[in-house]
């Protein structure tokens, strides 16, 4: 039996092992594959650049488990960003999930040895959506009486020179999109075309991106990022790949690995088919 014989026949169990030694390499060591920067990715990171050291960054964590693959990336990239500028980070979330991803990706502050109260606060959960974000914009204080441990927002330092959104320097919302209480329109009707001076940046599903890219086209907000693809961009941005370079890596050794076991297949079909006889009368 020829090599190309028996390519056709190797088991199907081989071809999972391969894939998951390539889709695994990657993960656990990022290869940094050519990736270019898209302009959306690079004004989004611009603006976050542009921040004075210290600056105010409201920050809504607005999404659940179901887009947190896409999501939790981008939320991680801007606050090593925040971090880097040394902003503070006033964390909310219209989705009862969100406060636990706003925790987890908090903690890289709090490895950084920055203060729970005066460089960044973790407020919570607010309900009421829409009109909960426009109350917000005239008074944080009447949406969060305390923070998501229970501290009373009055004994909190760096709340109390904050009023409302005009206090903030930028605004971000991570959202998941539909099925959010406070979806990516709010955060435009209420904040992006309220308060003109304040930023506002989205981070959303790469689904969601084409429905609110006008907002962007027109400058309504100042930045978009959609999906894993613009996070990997912003750490290859940042120079600290991470976990979404590492995701992007994995997902381009599996298209590789896919193509390769194609073009085998294609190949050794081809080479071991039987040649056609011809008849002649």
């Amino acid at each position: 039996m020829s090599f190309f014989e028996r390519l056709l026949k190797v088991d199907s169990r081989l071809i999972y092992l391969i894939m998951l030694i390539g889709i695994a390499i990657p993960i656990v060591r990022p290869l940094g594959l050519p990736l270019e920067v898209l302009d959306t990715t690079r004004q989004a990171f611009n603006e976050v650049d542009s921040l004075e050291p210290g600056a105010r960054v409201l920050m809504s964590f607005d999404y659940n488990p179901g887009g947190a693959a896409e999501l939790d990336p981008i939320s991680a990239a801007m606050l090593s960003h925040f971090l880097r500028k040394d902003a503070k980070i006033y964390a909310v979330s219209s989705v009862p999930e969100g406060t636990m991803y706003a925790q987890q990706n908090l903690k890289l502050y709090e490895d950084a040895g920055k203060v729970y109260g005066t460089d960044y606060v973790n407020l919570g959960y607010f309900a009421g959506g829409e009109s909960a974000v426009a109350a917000m914009g005239d008074d944080i204080h009447s949406i969060f009486r305390s923070d998501s441990d229970g501290t009373p927002v009055n004994k909190i330092a760096m709340m109390s020179d904050v009023q409302g959104i005009d206090d903030m320097d930028m605004v971000v919302s991570i959202n998941v999109g539909p099925g959010g209480a406070a979806t990516a329109d709010v955060w435009v009707r209420q904040v992006a075309v309220v308060y003109d001076d304040v930023p506002v940046i989205l981070g959303l599903t790469a689904v969601m991106t084409p429905k609110n890219m006008p907002h962007l086209q027109s400058g309504q907000i100042e930045g978009l990022l959609g999906g894993l693809r613009p996070a990997a961009e912003y750490e290859m941005l940042l120079d600290a790949p991470g976990v979404a370079v590492a995701m992007m890596d994995a997902q381009s050794a599996a298209h590789i690995t896919i193509l390769g076991f194609i073009l085998l297949g294609n190949i050794a079909y081809f080479v071991t088919k039987p040649k056609t006889q011809v008849k002649t009368n």
